[in-house]
């Protein structure tokens, strides 16, 4: 389906899990976090696109998630979350980002600098890869999350788009996934949020969101590479409204 008609219902989950307290992320959490994430999307085919050097993907996608993890926390509004277990280790990792989150002069300053360390860094070929995928999204954002208040045309609904989960492989085939899915829907909810949207490029993925999470699947976007003879990994979209 290419439209958002005919969303599951979205109900709050308020059960715990056993075994993990949910908290935010705060600065002893991000070696163990950015770890953990690379771990996670080193069979991930969006960043084995971006990074396809077998041998320095996960040194790569490390830097990025480093930098990328402070980046967020000295953002005001996003939402970044890690869980816990009993012995205070992170084992799962859910970013989120609110539609209505200000992004302050100090962060728009620093834009160009990131942009230019990155392909300093990575090299062009890979920033036009990250460009490319990182624009696909931002597309699909604006036509399928774009609703104006019907009582107020000149304000767009609020949404939070799940950038980033991440569970540890000693915890997955345990719940903590959809656990950590109905926290951050809880927190949307909370927020005044009416929908949740993601994205992936994996079916597996799309099964979970789909099967467990009450997503529905709005579209699978083909993306043209920006480097000939490589093809990109397709994007699905994902969209979770509250009815």
């Amino acid at each position: 389906s290419d439209t958002l008609e005919d969303m599951h219902s979205w109900t709050s989950s308020r059960d715990n899990h056993p075994n993990v307290e949910m908290v935010p992320l705060e600065h002893h959490h991000v070696p163990r976090a950015v770890d953990l994430i690379t771990e996670c999307f080193l069979e991930d085919p969006a960043w084995q696109f971006m990074f396809p050097d077998a041998a320095t993907c996960a040194t790569r996608i490390k830097w990025f998630w480093e930098r990328m993890v402070y980046k967020r926390m000295s953002m005001v509004g996003m939402r970044n979350y890690v869980a816990v277990d009993d012995k205070s280790d992170v084992v799962g990792v859910v970013f989120a980002s609110p539609s209505d989150m200000k992004i302050g002069w100090s962060t728009m300053l620093m834009i160009p600098y990131d942009i230019m360390w990155t392909m300093y860094w990575l090299g062009m070929q890979t920033f036009k890869r990250r460009a490319v995928m990182g624009g696909a999204v931002m597309a699909l954002q604006a036509k399928y999350c774009s609703f104006p208040l019907p009582n107020d045309p000149s304000k767009k609904e609020l949404f939070w788009t799940v950038d980033t989960v991440a569970v540890s492989p000693s915890m997955q085939g345990r719940g903590l996934g959809t656990h950590m899915m109905r926290f951050i829907k809880d927190q949307a909810n909370k927020a005044g949020a009416s929908f949740l949207c993601t994205d992936t490029g994996t079916m597996r993925n799309v099964r979970f969101y789909t099967e467990k999470c009450g997503f529905r699947l709005a579209v699978e976007e083909k993306i043209p590479s920006p480097v000939d003879g490589e093809q990109c990994p397709p994007c699905f979209f994902l969209v979770d409204r509250k009815e």
